[in-house]
């Protein structure tokens, strides 16, 4: 699962609620807060040090199954300053059974407002989604898209829409493709537009791109593309 500031996209064995729960401290797949990590009873002592406050939250149902949010927050056990946050997303695949289809681990003491998990009303089948600033100021996020089906999970694939949103913006320049340029609710991706070797994060701006796109299936495609050069 998730190491460090990354997402996790893999698919979990299916364990009861309590498996996520009753002792999140072995839930730590960054060995983040244990001092020995190389047992189960390692990441136990862990509860000697920290103090961990376990919310769960339904997001909706998708397909007939339950979505949960959990909710992990870690003090310190001597002062309660603030440690760390996770954050789950479970999907309840039979009785009292639940996959973990994202495990995001922050690191550091970040303590960012967390937007929850949700799920947007989409043709074709509704998307859950989260999406969340890493809390730097180079537009980084944590985020995932799924399609919730009976036979399983998948992501939502928006390598079509990159590619043509880079058929429309000058050469040598980037953008954003995700985070928050990516507008799920209005199917519209709205980005600047930037030399790929600017000389410093604010400079060489050079316009603006804006796409819609429709999801068909996993897969995002544009549906139109603008490319408007900085006046």
């Amino acid at each position: 699962m998730v190491q460090g500031k990354d997402n996790s996209h893999d698919i979990s064995s299916a364990h009861p609620l309590a498996y996520f729960t009753r002792n999140p401290f072995l839930r730590d797949d960054s060995s983040s807060l244990c001092t020995d990590c190389r047992s189960a009873e390692g990441k136990a002592n862990s509860a000697s040090n920290y103090k961990a406050n376990v919310k769960v939250r339904q997001v909706g149902v998708l397909s007939g199954l339950p979505v949960l949010e959990v909710d992990y927050a870690f003090t310190d056990r001597q002062d309660d300053s603030f440690i760390e946050r996770w954050i789950s997303i479970l999907v309840e695949t039979g009785p009292h059974a639940y996959n973990e289809i994202y495990h995001l681990q922050v690191e550091g003491g970040i303590a960012l407002p967390i937007k929850p998990a949700r799920i947007v009303q989409v043709p074709g089948g509704d998307i859950l989604m989260i999406n969340n600033s890493d809390g730097g100021n180079g537009g980084g996020c944590y985020e995932g898209y799924w399609r919730i089906t009976g036979s399983g999970n998948t992501q939502i694939d928006f390598s079509p829409l990159r590619k043509a949103v880079e058929a429309h913006i000058p050469a040598g320049t980037t953008y954003t493709s995700s985070c928050l340029a990516l507008d799920l609710d209005n199917h519209m991706l709205r980005s600047g537009v930037q030399k790929a070797n600017p000389e410093c994060h604010a400079c060489d701006w050079v316009g603006e791109v804006t796409a819609h796109f429709r999801l068909e299936g996993d897969g995002a495609e544009a549906t139109d593309v603008v490319y408007q050069p900085q006046q």
